[in-house]
């Protein structure tokens, strides 16, 4: 059996190409035409949505928006943001006065639609699929310019209408109301002071990943134990952890008015020695979607005795005894679970807050 050769390959490739060109020139209309048209505007329009979003979180941090700033910000060139923003304008959706960039009533309520859209799914990788912090970002990025007003409010339903994403950002609402961030930069705050993890930046990813790998995480409650120009070093789980200068910006907490006390006794589930009973006091908002309903129906909810009656020789999960149940709760749940040891026990192990 005689094969091709590479020569008569290769032209049959060029002739292919050049019949591609053909048509694409000559044949108005062509399915190869309309192909390539739909790829282009569907490329267009994602880029579209993602200059709306970023102009709406710029402008919820307070931020000045520019074309400059937004090219730096997005990782593209001033004059390719500035032919895209000029088609923009054209279809009224943002205003640029050389000075500032703003988004029109209708861009506005583009650019909400798809940060909604962004921090839902965001939750949903969080919540259910369980996918790392570090991987959200980049994965709601390729799905948030697929969604519909309906598919959006299925999945807010599904996961019980969240007001946070798993960074800590305000979720808009379905009539478009966004809520200001609640926390201030760590770097703001003194030894000594209680304080509750409320966001964490994930831009750049190099800084985020290098908080993530600290264990830092929304909702974590922490003790400043000593600032200085260089860092700040903070209680966590009974551990200190240091964090440096650079990623104090990108952490912003809130003062831990809940759990604020004295209270020895207080400390949190995975601290609680084997036979120890104590009292549920809160669920850290870092358990979320799935595993808190989990957690819930299994009655861990605050006034609830708790006790745990069994160690892993594996170390996870520990069994804990609620509500005459036995039930198995991993030690990443167990440190966001707060308890007040029962004074009337005394063990000669205690957690530390």
């Amino acid at each position: 059996m005689t094969g091709y050769s590479i020569i008569e390959i290769l032209i049959a490739l060029l002739l292919l190409s050049v019949i591609a060109i053909v048509v694409l020139r000559f044949v108005p209309n062509s399915p190869i035409q309309r192909y390539f048209q739909m790829r282009r505007e569907k490329a267009e329009r994602a880029l579209w949505e993602d200059v709306l979003r970023q102009i709406v979180q710029m402008e919820q941090d307070g931020r000045i928006v520019s074309t400059e700033s937004l090219a730096g910000t997005m990782g593209r060139s001033v004059p390719e943001l500035r032919r895209v923003m000029g088609r923009m304008g054209e279809h009224d959706l943002i205003v640029d006065d050389s000075q500032k960039v703003r988004l029109t009533k209708d861009g506005k309520r583009w650019a909400l639609h798809v940060l909604r859209a962004h921090r839902l799914w965001e939750s949903y990788l969080a919540d259910e699929a369980r996918l790392p912090m570090s991987r959200l970002h980049h994965q709601a990025e390729a799905v948030e310019h697929q969604l519909s007003e309906s598919d959006l409010a299925a999945l807010d339903a599904h996961l019980g209408h969240p007001v946070e994403d798993p960074h800590g950002d305000p979720i808009p609402t379905a009539d478009g109301e966004l809520a200001h961030p609640r926390g201030t930069a760590l770097s703001q705050w003194e030894g000594g002071a209680y304080v509750r993890v409320v966001h964490l930046e994930d831009e750049p990813p190099g800084i985020f990943n290098r908080i993530l790998s600290k264990g830092i995480r929304p909702g974590l409650s922490l003790r400043l134990e000593e600032v200085s120009p260089q860092s700040i070093s903070v209680l966590l789980d009974g551990s200190i952890v240091t964090l440096e200068q650079d990623l104090l910006p990108n952490v912003e907490v809130a003062e831990d008015t809940e759990l604020l006390t004295a209270d020895p006794r207080v400390t949190r589930l995975s601290q609680l020695p084997t036979g120890q009973p104590a009292e549920i006091l809160a669920l850290s908002d870092a358990i979320r979607g799935f595993s808190r309903r989990r957690l819930l129906d299994f009655g861990v909810t605050p006034g609830t005795k708790v006790s745990p009656i069994l160690d892993n020789p594996f170390g996870d999960p520990r069994a804990f005894r609620i509500r005459g149940t036995t039930i198995g709760i991993r030690n990443e749940q167990a440190r966001e679970i707060w308890v007040r040891r029962d004074a009337a026990v005394r063990s000669s192990t205690g957690g530390s807050r």
